[in-house]
């Protein structure tokens, strides 16, 4: 199955996710609706046809099979794929959302390069990669810190929340020290995997942009200039001193 311009529909009633996948869409030049609830689902689809559906699972309305059954209804003919986005583990979800009609599911925090793939999985998109560059330039456009989780995980617990936000600080720093001694050693897959681990760290706390830039980092090829590597590593250093003032200002 596939179109070089699928039409996608996007629920979920969180106002950050929206507006990332808003930005994620746009680069892709993919048209796209969002809506927040099942019954805004359900009657999107009476309206248009989509090519691609993506659906948080756990709307605040209704229970995610239930809207799913109604689009298999609605969408006879058309056969949209329908992709779940879950804030639990794939493994957690997986079962439930194929049991629920599914075709598809990826997780929580969603970056670009998770729906990119996705949309490439199932469509024909020559052009994505092309965009991916561009992105890369536009990191800036996320929020700094996304905090919402956090507190929701700690029940607004003051002192839980600093001791979380200084174990996620104390890794930040550590990591880039190690890349900034990787490097003066020009040891490219060393720092890739410390930008891999600054990454799953900024993606726990809600450190949006400090995550996109060691994803640049994490996934540029082994044989790239360290001029480039540099330039992305300073960046990602300022990125990481805004953080940290936004989680002083949250917890301190």
């Amino acid at each position: 199955m596939g179109t070089l311009n699928p039409n996608v529909l996007f629920a979920d009633d969180s106002a950050t996710n929206q507006y990332i996948c808003k930005k994620i869409f746009e680069k892709l030049e993919v048209p796209f609706e969002m809506v927040r609830t099942g019954k805004a689902v359900i009657s999107a689809c009476k309206r248009n046809s989509y090519d691609l559906i993506f659906i948080c699972t756990y709307l605040p309305d209704m229970k995610t099979i239930e809207v799913i059954r109604e689009i298999k209804t609605i969408d006879l003919n058309h056969h949209a794929i329908v992709i779940g986005v879950t804030a639990n583990s794939i493994e957690e979800d997986y079962s439930k959302c194929v049991e629920a009609g599914m075709d598809d599911l990826i997780s929580k925090p969603l970056e670009f390069y998770k729906l990119s793939d996705c949309i490439t999985k199932w469509f024909s998109q020559n052009d994505i990669s092309d965009h991916k560059a561009a992105f890369q330039m536009d990191y800036h456009d996320l929020p700094i810190l996304e905090f919402k989780h956090v507190i929701h995980l700690f029940d607004n617990n003051t002192s839980a929340i600093c001791e979380f936000a200084e174990v996620i600080i104390n890794e930040l720093e550590c990591q880039i020290f190690l890349i900034d001694e990787r490097i003066y050693e020009k040891n490219v897959p060393a720092i890739k995997r410390a930008a891999h681990r600054i990454k799953g760290a900024a993606s726990d706390i809600g450190g949006k942009q400090v995550a996109a830039l060691s994803k640049i980092i994490e996934t540029l090829p082994d044989n790239e200039s360290m001029d480039v590597i540099i330039e992305k590593f300073n960046e990602l250093k300022v990125a990481f001193e805004r953080l940290v003032k936004a989680l002083k200002m949250h917890t301190w």
